[in-house]
């Protein structure tokens, strides 16, 4: 698995593609739209355009900041290749896409009539929707069964967020020669960046 997404990001690094690059940044939210049709709830275009601005513009922000710090650390090697790194960063968002999959599949095979409620709940203000999702809150068929897709979930986002990070790591020490240190060090530095990033958008 590691391999693969090594791969993926010493190909991105070599042959940009920022075309693709976008859709993966964007598939997420196009993930949640397609998932909403399927069930019934109402498209709502102006939310959905701000989740899309606001992937873009995260997504933008972190690959301009992990180029500027591979360039602080490791020189003038990284010069030209934002652009891949932009594109290997977005599959980040790929790989979130993966585990929403599975969320929507483990809820609609455990839970059914949870999406029934979201749709009736659509329209309410948030506090009511939640209150009403609560008291009509549909039971699992098997319990057993609901505490296993949950621990598989909560294993699937530990793994997403697991290649995430090799995923940023690798292009830090793919996109220069190898200083493991400064590797080491640079990749602190970004998650410092990312969590800043997070507090304040």
């Amino acid at each position: 698995m590691f391999g693969i997404v090594k791969k993926i990001v010493s190909l991105s690094l070599e042959k940009p593609k920022l075309l693709l690059a976008v859709v993966l940044v964007l598939l997420p939210v196009i993930f949640r739209i397609a998932a909403g049709f399927l069930v019934g709830v109402n498209f709502d275009a102006q939310y959905n355009g701000f989740l899309m601005l606001t992937n873009v513009v995260l997504w933008l922000a972190g690959g301009i900041g992990l180029y500027a710090i591979i360039y602080i650390f490791k020189g003038s090697e990284v010069k030209g290749k934002l652009s891949g790194v932009l594109t290997a960063s977005s599959y980040a968002s790929f790989f979130f896409t993966l585990w929403l999959l599975l969320a929507v599949l483990v809820v609609f095979l455990l839970i059914p009539g949870f999406f029934a409620g979201v749709k009736n709940a659509q329209g309410l203000d948030p506090q009511t929707a939640m209150q009403a999702l609560i008291e009509e809150f549909p039971q699992p068929q098997n319990e057993a069964l609901l505490t296993a897709g949950i621990g598989i979930l909560i294993l699937a986002g530990f793994i997403v967020l697991i290649l995430t990070f090799y995923t940023y790591y690798s292009i830090i020490t793919l996109s220069s020669s190898e200083k493991p240190k400064r590797n080491f060090f640079a990749f602190i530095v970004f998650m410092l960046f990312l969590f800043i990033i997070g507090v304040f958008l």
